[in-house]
C-alpha cells in the first residue's frame, strides 16, 4: 500500500501582542509546514494445522520526510530572511530536506603526525588547522577557506528513520499459548550528547571503553588526553559541539514483548464457578541489538526540531510480570 503525501503542520510557539495592561503571552500557531511520503505494508499469516495453531503478522513503514516551507519564521541572526528554521547550530529544518536534519563539520579521523597537519591545506597553501596537535580531531574544511568554522557546515544525516518494522509471533498448542513482539527502526542518527560531555575530560568520569590516542597508542580512536583551556584552540577543538563526530547509528531491534500462558482445563473450574481461567508469565523490553553507545536508541529529542539528540535519554524498563486471569 503506497501512503498519500500528508501535509502537517509545524506549531512553534510565538509570542502575541498583549491588551492593553496586560503582559505578553505566547500562543503556538501553524509557522511552518512538512509533508510526509512512503510505504506502508501489513501481512497475516495464519496456519491451518491442529493442534499446533500459529500466526505470524508482519508490518513495515517507509518514511520520506520533508519541509515544504518555514513560513515567516525562516529568518536567520541577521534579520535575513532564509528557507530554513535552526533550533541549535547543528541542526537544521530546510525546505527540501527533512525536518531537524543534522547540519554540521564533518571530522576526518585523528591527525597521527604532525606532517599530516603540515599537509593539510586548501588549495591556496594555507594550513587548514595550524594549532592542532598529533592526536586532534581532523574537520573537513567544506568551504575550502583553510578555516575551521559555521561556515562549514553540512548535511550529515537525519534523525527520521527511513524504515520502521514489526514482526508478531502468537501460537498455541493445546493448552499453552505465546506471543513474541519484536520492532526495528533503521536509518537514522542519533546526537549522543552524553558522550560529548564525558569526552571533554574535565569534571566527569571517563566513559566506559575510552580509546585515547597516544604516542603509543597511534590506533586509539579517541583523540588525545586533553582539558578544555579557555582561548586555547589546541586542546578545546576536540570537544566541538556541533560536529559529526558525536553522531551515531539509531538503528536498533527490539524485543519488545514475550508473554507464555497456560489455560487451566474447565472440569478443573467447574466447581468454582469459573469459566475459564489462564495464568501468563510476560516480558516486556527484553533484549535490544544496536550498535548505538548511548543508553537506549529510541530517541525522541526535545520535539519535532530536536529529535534524536540524546541529552540523557533514559532507556524503558525491563518489566517482568505474572498474572492470572479468570473469567465466571
Amino acid at each position: 500500500m503506497v501512503a498519500l503525501p500528508q501535509a502537517l503542520y509545524l506549531g512553534v510557539v510565538q509570542p502575541v501582542p498583549p491588551a492593553p495592561g496586560q503582559p505578553t503571552q505566547a500562543t503556538v500557531t501553524n509557522a511552518a509546514s512538512i509533508r510526509n511520503k512512503g510505504i506502508e505494508l501489513a501481512l497475516t499469516w495464519r496456519s491451518k494445522e491442529q493442534p499446533f495453531k500459529w500466526e505470524i503478522s508482519g508490518n513495515l513503514t517507509t518514511i520520506d520526510n520533508k519541509v515544504v516551507s518555514v513560513g515567516n519564521q525562516g529568518v536567520d541572526a541577521a534579520g535575513n530572511k532564509v528557507d530554513y528554521l535552526e533550533p541549535t547550530n547543528f541542526m537544521r529544518a530546510q525546505v527540501g530536506h527533512s525536518i531537524g536534519q543534522w547540519y554540521m563539520i564533518k571530522t576526518a579521523g585523528i591527525f597521527q603526525s604532525q606532517q599530516e597537519i603540515t599537509n593539510y591545506t586548501n588549495k591556496a597553501g594555507q594550513i587548514i588547522q595550524p594549532n592542532a596537535k598529533p592526536g586532534d580531531i581532523k574537520y573537513v574544511d567544506a568551504n575550502g577557506d583553510g578555516a575551521i568554522n559555521d561556515k562549514d557546515r553540512q548535511y550529515a544525516g537525519s534523525p527520521w528513520p527511513t524504515l520502521q518494522a514489526g514482526l508478531q509471533f502468537n501460537a498455541s498448542y493445546k493448552n499453552f499459548t505465546i506471543g513474541i513482539q519484536l520492532i526495528g527502526i533503521f536509518g537514522n542518527k542519533i546526537y549522543d550528547d552524553v558522550r560529548r560531555v564525558l569526552d571533554s575530560y574535565q569534571l566527569t568520569n571517563f566513559r566506559k571503553g575510552i580509546d585515547p590516542w597516544s604516542a603509543t597508542n597511534t590506533g586509539g580512536k579517541d583523540p588525545r588526553l586533553a582539558v578544555d583551556v579557555p582561548g586555547d584552540p589546541t586542546v578545546s577543538i576536540n570537544n566541538m559541539a556541533q560536529t559529526s563526530r558525536w553522531l551515531e547509528n539509531g538503528s536498533y531491534v527490539r524485543l519488545r514483548n514475550v508473554e507464555i500462558g497456560y489455560i487451566l482445563p474447565k472440569r478443573t473450574l467447574s466447581a468454582a464457578g469459573i469459566s475459564s481461567a489462564r495464568v501468563y508469565v510476560s516480558g516486556q523490553n527484553l533484549l535490544t541489538f544496536t550498535g548505538y553507545k548511548g543508553l537506549d536508541p529510541d530517541v525522541m529529542g526535545n520535539g519535532i526540531l530536536q529529535r534524536g539528540f540524546d541529552n540523557g535519554n533514559w532507556p524503558p524498563s525491563r518489566v517482568l510480570s505474572a498474572g492470572l486471569q479468570l473469567d465466571f
